[in-house]
């Protein structure tokens, strides 16, 4: 971890990301009380990433939360409305990446930091990666190749030992959860949906212990501080981070000043 310099005062921020499970048979808005509450229980965050919002769900749970509409864009299954997107009370406007397949990225920043919503495609068999999921890594990889700091957080749909997340950890990101010497939180599926995986899914699930790790945040660059997940009314565990943010005190009274 960096030690702050004299004129320096390191700030805590917070960040939490959570794929909301759309699909048409487990109706979200009727869910949609219950996972407003879910994230207020975690506490204040400066940035929320959300994935799988349905249409017009997200900017209803960044406005009880936040008070602001939020960031978002289409994303893949346009018949269910799906969505994702940031918010926060004091985020800048988003910019996204495409990263191929109708699926892209959604990005902000807070400080100095680059805060990134993933959701990438899932595979034909999510137990083995196809070259979308590469292709889509890559994406990734690229449009960040010259940033410092970066939070890339959200569904990777694939474990660590796939190639899009071995290409994650040769391009320099870390699991926020290895930088603290804690296991990969495994994240899908939960207990509330069971009956939405087929027979061959929960059984190859249960071969390898029951859950697996695709959802995950990756740093670079970013001091971590803690991290942890939270369960929900969704098939995904949602997680979140804090890191330290250390602001130039010198650079902040002469703002004021001006």
């Amino acid at each position: 971890m960096a030690t702050p310099s004299p004129e320096q005062s390191p700030t805590t921020r917070r960040a939490a990301v959570w794929n909301i499970f759309l699909d048409k048979h487990y109706l979200q808005d009727e869910r949609l009380p219950s996972i407003i509450e879910t994230l207020r229980e975690q506490g204040e965050f400066d940035v929320v990433g959300i994935v799988e919002a349905g249409q017009g769900n997200g900017e209803k749970i960044a406005q009880a939360i936040s008070g602001t509409p939020g960031l978002w864009y289409p994303h893949s299954r346009k018949k269910l409305g799906e969505h994702i997107g940031l918010f926060g009370p004091t985020i800048e406007p988003a910019e996204k990446i495409e990263l191929g397949y109708n699926r892209r990225a959604v990005v902000t920043r807070l400080g100095d930091v680059a805060i990134t919503a993933v959701h990438l495609r899932r595979p034909d068999e999510w137990y083995r990666s196809g070259p979308e999921q590469v292709e889509q890594a890559q994406a990734l990889i690229d449009y960040f190749a010259d940033e410092e700091k970066v939070i890339l957080f959200g569904d990777f749909n694939g474990v660590r030992a796939q190639k899009p997340r071995r290409m994650l950890k040769a391009a320099d990101y870390e699991l926020a959860t290895t930088q603290l010497g804690r296991r990969p939180v495994r994240s899908f599926p939960t207990d509330e949906f069971p009956e939405r995986l087929s027979r061959r899914e929960q059984l190859l699930l249960r071969l390898v212990g029951g859950m697996i790790s695709i959802d995950a945040i990756y740093t670079k660059g970013v001091d971590v501080i803690d991290t942890d997940s939270f369960g929900g009314p969704s098939d995904h565990r949602g997680l979140w981070l804090e890191w330290l943010e250390c602001v130039d005190e010198m650079n902040e009274e002469q703002d004021t000043l001006n």
